[in-house]
C-alpha cells in the first residue's frame, strides 16, 4: 500500500470510533505501512514482571512475527528504553534494517496523575537517507494520535454514561409517580422492553418464599397457572437460588446453571434471555427477565439493566408492602431482619453470636461464692498505756517503736537523783522522829509520845512514797507484746509531766481486724460470716476471719460512708504460733463470703445498681 495513503489513514485514527482493544492493531499497522517498516510493536513498561515489557500490539501477524528477524526483540527493548527517556531513539542500521522508537503518552482518565507511557518501535527497511528521514518524521508526527483518540473515546464514554444516568433517573421518576405496585411493575416492564428492544420483559415477586409473576410488558393480563407462566417463574427462581444474573445462552466461561432457562426458551422459542435478581442476598424480593430474538444481551446492556432495576427496586418494595395488612408487614420486616442470621451466610458472625449466647447462659447458670471487699486495720484487744509516774526527766530508753518485749523487761527509766536525795532526807527525818519518841517515852510524857509517834508515821509514809516512786522510775513491760507508740530515745533528758504517756504496749496474742465496709455492701454482711484477710505487706499469707460485730451507725472516711465491723481471727491465726509477723496497725483488704451468686450477677450487679440509681426518678 502507498505510504502516503497509509499516512492519511493513520491521521484519521484520531477520530476512531471503536474501543481501545481494536484501536492499537489498526494504529500500529498503519504506522508501519506509512513508515515502510518490516515489523513493529507497541511496548508498555511493566516493572513488576519479567521481562519488564508488556506487548500491546505486534505487527504484522501477531507476536510471533518478530521471530523472523534475529535479535529484533532485544533491539526493540533497548531502543524502547532509550525512547522512554529521550522521546525518540534509533540504532545503527543492521542487516534487517534500522530500529527506531518514539515515546507515546496519554492520560488514563485522571489528569492529576502522571501520564501512561509506552514506546512505538519499528524495524524500518530504509534503502536511502530520504526514506529514513521520511519514516522518522512520520513516526514523530504520529505520537499524538493515541492521546487524541483516547481523549475522544473517554469523552464518548462519559457522554454515554451521562445518557444512561439520565435514562435511569427518568425511569426512576416514572416509577416513583406510580401509586400502586401493579402500575409500577407494568411501567417498568414496558420501559425496559422499549429501551433494550426486547420482545418481552416480565417481573416476578416473591410471595411467601415462592415466585409469582406479576407483570408482562404490553400485556394487561395473563393466566397465572399457564405452563409458560410457571416455566418463567422457575427460571426466575433459578437465578435467585444461585444469587446471580443469568444470561441464556450462557456466555463462554460462565459456570451458571441455566437448566430452567433452557427449558423455558425451548418451550417458548426464545432465542436470548437475561434474568436479574431484585433486592439483596439472601433476602431476594423478586426477579426480572427480558427476552429478545435479534441478538444476545452483552455485558454493557447487562450492567445498564442491573442499574435500572436497582434504582427502582426500593420503590417496588415500598408499594408491595403498602398493599399488605399490618400483620403481614411486621412479619416481612422481621423476616428480612432475621434472614441474614438464619440463612447460610455470615457463618463466622453466627458462630460468634452462638458462643456469646452460650457464654451468657453459662454465666447465668453457674454459681460461685460472692465476697464483699473491705479495707481493714489490725488492732490489739489488750493495749497498755505506760504513763510518767511523776514529774521528772527521761534518763534512758531501752526499746524503740515496734520492738517485741517480754513481761518485766525494762523499757525506760526516769531520772532518780532528786528522789534519792529526798529518800536520804526522809530517812534522816524518820530517824529523828524515832529519837523524839524515845525521849518522850523516857520522860513518860505520854502527850509528847503520841505526837512523836504521829510525826514518825508521817515521815515513814513519806519515805514509802519516795521508795515507790523510785521503783516506778523504772518503766517495765506489763506483759509480752510489742511497742506500738513512744519514741523515748529521741527525748532523752526531756521533762515529762505526771500522767503523760511515755509508751504503749500491745499484746500479740489477742488481735482483731477493724473493717471499713462501704454502705453499698453493708446489707450483705451478717454475724458469724467467714472470710479472709490479705495484708498489704504479705498478700501471699491470707488469714481466716469471722465477723463478730457490726456497727449500727456509719461514719465518713475519705469522702464515703462506711460501716465499722469487728472481725476476729480464727484457727491458727488466733494463736500465738502465727503471731510472729503480725503487728497492730497493719492494713490490707478483707473478703467476706456472703453466699452463692450467679457469675452473671457478680459481673454486672454494680452496673445494674448504678443504672437503677441514675435512671430513677
Amino acid at each position: 500500500m502507498d505510504s502516503r495513503i497509509s499516512w492519511e489513514k493513520l491521521r484519521a485514527l484520531r477520530r476512531f470510533g471503536g474501543a481501545p482493544g481494536g484501536f492499537w492493531p489498526i494504529y500500529l499497522a498503519r504506522l508501519g505501512e506509512s513508515c515502510a517498516a518490516r515489523v513493529g510493536a507497541i511496548l508498555l513498561p511493566d516493572a513488576r514482571n519479567n521481562p519488564p515489557w508488556r506487548v500491546l500490539s505486534m505487527w504484522p501477524g501477531g507476536v510471533d512475527a518478530i521471530d523472523r528477524f534475529p535479535d529484533a526483540a532485544a533491539r526493540m527493548e533497548r531502543v524502547a528504553q532509550a525512547a522512554l527517556q529521550s522521546g525518540f531513539a534509533q540504532e545503527e542500521r543492521g542487516e534487517a534494517g534500522l530500529m527506531m522508537a518514539a515515546r507515546l503518552e496519554w492520560w488514563d482518565g485522571d489528569e492529576t496523575q502522571p501520564p501512561v507511557t509506552a514506546a512505538a518501535t519499528l524495524l524500518v527497511n530504509a534503502p536511502d537517507d530520504a526514506t529514513l528521514q521520511a519514516a522518522r518524521r512520520r513516526l514523530y508526527m504520529a505520537v499524538d494520535v493515541p492521546a487524541l483518540y483516547l481523549s475522544q473515546w473517554r469523552g464518548q464514554q462519559q457522554a454515554q454514561s451521562a445518557q444512561r444516568l439520565e435514562e435511569a433517573l427518568g425511569l426512576t421518576a416514572r416509577i416513583l409517580a406510580c401509586d400502586d405496585f401493579q402500575q409500577a411493575a407494568m411501567t417498568l416492564c414496558n420501559e425496559l422492553a422499549a429501551r433494550f428492544d426486547a420482545e418481552r420483559v416480565a417481573l416476578g415477586w416473591r410471595d411467601k418464599q415462592s415466585m409469582r409473576l406479576h407483570a408482562i410488558s404490553h400485556r394487561d393480563g395473563f393466566q397465572p397457572g399457564a405452563l409458560a407462566v410457571k416455566g418463567l417463574e422457575r427460571a426466575m427462581d433459578e437465578a435467585l437460588d444461585q444469587s446471580v444474573e443469568v444470561r441464556f445462552p450462557p456466555v463462554e466461561g460462565d459456570d451458571v446453571l441455566t437448566h430452567d432457562h433452557a427449558e423455558y426458551a425451548h418451550a417458548q422459542h426464545v432465542a436470548h434471555m437475561l434474568t436479574l435478581p431484585l433486592g439483596q442476598d439472601p433476602a431476594w424480593l423478586g426477579a426480572i427477565t427480558a427476552e429478545r430474538a435479534a441478538r444476545p444481551f452483552d455485558e454493557e446492556e447487562s450492567r445498564l439493566f442491573a442499574l435500572l432495576a436497582e434504582l427502582t427496586t426500593a420503590r417496588l418494595q415500598e408499594l408491595a408492602q403498602r398493599e399488605l395488612w399490618l400483620g403481614e408487614r411486621a412479619k416481612l420486616a422481621l423476616r428480612r431482619m432475621l434472614a441474614p442470621w438464619l440463612g447460610p451466610q455470615r457463618t463466622l458472625s453466627k458462630l460468634l453470636l452462638l458462643l456469646l449466647v452460650a457464654l451468657v447462659a453459662l454465666l447465668a447458670l453457674a454459681r460461685a461464692p460472692y465476697r464483699v471487699e473491705a479495707d481493714f486495720t489490725l488492732r490489739a484487744d489488750n493495749l497498755r498505756i505506760l504513763p510518767a509516774p511523776f514529774d521528772g526527766y527521761i534518763d534512758a530508753a531501752y526499746v524503740r517503736l515496734g520492738d517485741v518485749v517480754t513481761a518485766g523487761q525494762l523499757l525506760a527509766t526516769l531520772d532518780r537523783k532528786g528522789l534519792q536525795l529526798e529518800q536520804t532526807a526522809a530517812l534522816a527525818q524518820v530517824a529523828q522522829r524515832e529519837r523524839e519518841m524515845e525521849k518522850a517515852k523516857a520522860r513518860a510524857a505520854m502527850a509528847d509520845l503520841r505526837i512523836a509517834q504521829a510525826q514518825w508515821r508521817q515521815a515513814e509514809a513519806k519515805l514509802e512514797k519516795i521508795r515507790y516512786l523510785l521503783d516506778e522510775a523504772r518503766i517495765v513491760a506489763p506483759f509480752d507484746g510489742v511497742v506500738v507508740a513512744g519514741e523515748l530515745h529521741k527525748q532523752l533528758g526531756a521533762p515529762v509531766r505526771e500522767g503523760e504517756t511515755l509508751l504503749k504496749v500491745a499484746a500479740l496474742e489477742s488481735l482483731h481486724a477493724e473493717l471499713a465496709v462501704n454502705e453499698r455492701d453493708i446489707h450483705e454482711l451478717a454475724l458469724e460470716q467467714s472470710g479472709e484477710l490479705a495484708f498489704l505487706g504479705r498478700p501471699q499469707d491470707p488469714l481466716p476471719l469471722r465477723i463478730a460485730r457490726i456497727d449500727p451507725v456509719a461514719r465518713v472516711r475519705d469522702g464515703a460512708n462506711v460501716f465499722g465491723a469487728r472481725a476476729e481471727l480464727t484457727g491458727v491465726a488466733a494463736s500465738g504460733a502465727a503471731a510472729s509477723w503480725k503487728r497492730p496497725g497493719m492494713t490490707g483488704a478483707a473478703r467476706i463470703t456472703v453466699g452463692q451468686r450467679s457469675l452473671l450477677w457478680i459481673l454486672t450487679h454494680r452496673t445494674v445498681e448504678y443504672l437503677r440509681l441514675a435512671l430513677w426518678w
